[in-house]
């Protein structure tokens, strides 16, 4: 791996260090010294807007028409959603907001296995057939979706979009389009809302729905920057004092204070207990989970999500390692590409996202069938998977996503040409620089720098996340005090380190391999983020080893 230090600190008073630390982690995010009251102090979402938030107001207003033309029908307004957690909290964000507003309502979360991705034709049938609405909102879905919008115009039905992925280069026929690219879908969906209910005289409506955004912005990964920072923010205040039964429940289950949420509680704890159910079989349980009001159902619903997710972690870990087995790291191709049928489609991402964390290639798994298979990647920094993969949509069925994450369904016939085809494209754009691991390091420092009083000072920075990562450090010439290896498969690393006369202790997480190389008494380079460990009352801080060197 290599070091990026983007500073060496000057010697001078510890005061004035902890400033300039300060000053140089705030520089290396690109936020200047007029910015950073903004960025400590964002607006509240409700302040910035949708105009604000890269969507076309003509587009918000012609949405807000159908919905007050068909708000007074007998039939329900469907809110159809998706099955991860950015979709399933951004379809309890509408419906909660147009039932407050007193509009008949129903949400649909499609099936992975029956429906497939996103406004699928047979998703509306299943809709129709339960429904028979004249309004669909499609939520998290549906930019991609132009012939299965114009096949339900056929049936006489309007449909809204609200989604935040990658447009293509054809018109879409919905009746509105809210889409920016600049939030997550939930983040979208409540900035729709508060306009919606700003609109209707009902302005307090979408408040109490903030924190769902929240958890759906954090869960899908998009940059803690501008508007969605403001939305974590305020979001990640209100979930700290959520009242709502799912999130008591969730909150218990994954052994977290409740008052002290983070982003890391909500991507590592939180988000994927929504997200399991989605995964293996049906997502209505966890939208099911957001939206009760009570408790003792909200605790049976997070018993069966907990279970779907011990399913899906144990799953997750075989199936990499199958993965991991069909590669030959010794000869990497450009991309990796690979097709199986035991590769469960509900986790063929998560299992592209394991094969980049270990090979540092864009990384594509397919659940191959019979006729039809589906594709999931994850890419690295520098690598734009979404036009790539729109390089070879002569060759796909559907495809639609990010920069760094995609999907598609493919016919199994053309794999071998679309693995060529693909591979061909990404070796023109992957140069050595973009497939060098790097570390981004903020500052070179010294253990006299690390005090509670820097911890302190860093909190201002929270949220943390995509595009606003933790700080991390690098100290030179460090001795290790101890050292062993701990974990069941002996994978992590846990050390005593002393500098100058001041000792923290460190923990490395799969860095357990280096236990090898390395004994007490050697002297070594670290690369770590410090922070506040308390146990059993007490209070210290711990190195969190992002890398060692020699």
């Amino acid at each position: 791996m290599n070091w990026k230090i983007a500073s060496v600190l000057k010697k001078s008073a510890l005061k004035d260090r902890r400033r300039e630390i300060i000053d140089n982690i705030v520089k290396n995010r690109g936020i200047n010294q007029s910015q950073w009251e903004n960025f400590i102090n964002p607006p509240h979402p409700h302040q910035i807007g949708l105009r604000n938030a890269g969507v076309k107001i003509r587009e918000a207003k012609k949405a807000i028409g159908l919905i007050n033309k068909y708000k007074n029908a007998d039939l329900p307004i469907v809110i159809f959603g998706d099955y991860d957690a950015d979709g399933i909290t951004s379809t309890a964000i509408i419906w909660e907001t147009l039932t407050a507003a007193g509009i008949k309502s129903m949400p649909f979360i499609p099936s992975r296995a029956k429906h497939g991705y996103g406004l699928s034709i047979a998703g509306l049938k299943e809709v129709i057939k339960t429904y028979n609405p004249k309004l669909i909102i499609a939520v998290d879905n549906g930019i991609t979706a132009i012939k299965e919008t114009a096949w339900a115009h056929q049936q006489g039905i309007k449909i809204i979009i609200i989604d935040h992925h990658e447009l293509t280069k054809k018109t879409h026929p919905a009746d509105a389009l809210i889409h920016t690219t600049q939030l997550a879908a939930a983040g979208l969906s409540w900035m729709f809302s508060d306009y919606l209910s700003y609109k209707i005289g009902k302005p307090r409506i979408a408040l109490p729905l903030l924190e769902l955004a929240a958890i759906g912005t954090v869960a899908d990964q998009v940059p803690l920057i501008g508007p969605n920072r403001s939305i974590v923010k305020y979001g990640i205040e209100a979930l700290r004092k959520s009242k709502r039964p799912g999130i008591l429940s969730l909150s218990v289950a994954a052994g977290l204070d409740q008052s002290s949420l983070s982003t890391y509680n909500i991507g590592y704890h939180l988000a994927p207990r929504l997200n399991a159910k989605g995964r293996l079989e049906e997502a209505i349980d966890s939208l099911r989970l957001l939206c009760t009001n009570n408790i003792q159902r909200a605790e049976e619903l997070t018993k069966i999500l907990s279970g779907a997710n011990s399913k899906r972690q144990d799953l997750t870990i075989q199936s990499t390692e199958k993965a991991k087995s069909l590669i030959n790291d010794k000869d990497l191709p450009s991309a990796i590409i690979l097709a199986d049928e035991n590769f469960h489609e509900g986790i063929i991402g998560l299992i592209a996202g394991k094969m980049v964390q270990q090979f540092w290639r864009p990384s594509i798994i397919l659940n191959r069938q019979k006729e039809i298979s589906k594709g999931s990647g994850r890419s690295i920094p520098g690598f734009n998977l979404i036009e790539t993969l729109r390089q070879t949509e002569n060759l796909l069925e559907g495809v639609g996503g990010h920069p760094m994450a995609a999907g598609f369904t493919i016919k199994t016939k053309n794999i071998p040409e679309f693995a060529k085809t693909f591979n061909q494209f990404a070796a023109g754009k992957l140069n050595p620089e973009i497939l060098n691991r790097n570390l981004k390091i903020d500052a070179q420092v010294l253990f006299s720098d690390i005090t509670h009083e820097l911890l302190v000072a860093l909190e201002q920075l929270h949220p943390l996340g995509v595009g606003n990562p933790s700080a991390v450090f690098a100290s030179e010439k460090v001795k290790i005090r101890q050292l062993k290896a701990v974990g069941k498969d002996k994978q992590h690393l846990k050390l005593s380190l002393e500098k100058d006369g001041e000792v923290f202790s460190a923990i490395g997480f799969n860095l357990g391999p280096k236990a090898k190389n390395v004994k007490s008494g050697d002297w070594i380079s670290i690369a770590f983020t410090p922070e506040i460990n308390s146990w059993n009352g007490n209070t210290q801080i711990e190195l969190k080893l992002k890398d060692i060197k020699e």
